[in-house]
């Protein structure tokens, strides 16, 4: 398929056009954790034909994650998400580089599995991950675009944006407010899931456009049981 009829409707849009798209064709993501955000980031990521898209993951499929996580299917309980993701992406859009990891992001193979990219997505669910992520970002001035849901609820910032703040310090006692975070007890719906995962996307989009609208600062607080967005200022 020809890279400009696939991409004609986004080159179309005014906010987007010709140039914005050669940006995004060149544009390089990591998305560490390919769960219930991280797989619908990444088909977000691929809509958008972002060039070179790092999948980050050492679990694997099991039968609770069908219900948000979008990538998969029954056939592929068991097998590694990583792989099994960027098998299922290049099905749809063959003309980006994938890259697959079946690792655990950690202080010791960060450098390995991030060097080189643009933005850091978070797809985890645990504080340790986050906190590795918004280490390497901070250091290496990437930003880091953060979420986090539980139940009809979630958030979304960017931290580490043109020398913003870092997740670490716009937190205090970041093991009280996410020790015990973990996606299996949180009973996520996917469209909680899905909206989320898209705003982070849109925040990607934003930066890689040097748009105003980005969340460096603030925090974006969706809650879908009660139909409400709200946008707080971080201290």
């Amino acid at each position: 398929m020809n890279i400009d009829e696939r991409y004609s409707v986004n080159k179309s849009l005014i906010e987007l056009g010709a140039a914005g798209q050669e940006k995004l064709n060149k544009a390089k993501i990591a998305i560490v954790g390919i769960g219930g955000l991280g797989s619908n980031c990444a088909l977000g990521l691929l809509s958008l034909g972002i060039g070179s898209i790092t999948l980050i993951d050492d679990d694997t499929i099991a039968p609770s994650n069908l219900t948000r996580q979008i990538l998969y299917t029954e056939e592929d309980i068991g097998l590694a998400k990583s792989t099994t993701a960027a098998k299922r992406l290049k099905e749809r859009n063959s003309q980006i580089n994938y890259t697959a990891y079946q690792e655990r992001l950690t202080t010791s193979n960060a450098d390995k599995l991030l060097l080189g990219h643009d933005i850091i997505i978070d797809g985890s669910d645990n504080l340790v991950a986050r906190i590795v992520m918004d280490s390497f970002c901070s250091k290496n001035h990437i930003p880091y675009i953060y979420a986090g849901v539980k139940g009809f609820a979630g958030q979304v910032s960017v931290f580490n944006f043109k020398k913003g703040k870092s997740f670490q310090s716009s937190f205090s006692k970041l093991e009280n407010r996410y020790g015990e975070e973990n996606c299996a007890d949180s009973r996520v719906i996917f469209p909680l899931v899905s909206l989320i995962a898209n705003i982070q996307v849109t925040q990607a989009l934003n930066i890689l456009l040097n748009r105003k609208s980005i969340l460096q600062g603030y925090i974006q607080i969706v809650d879908l049981h009660n139909l409400k967005f709200r946008t707080f200022k971080l201290r």
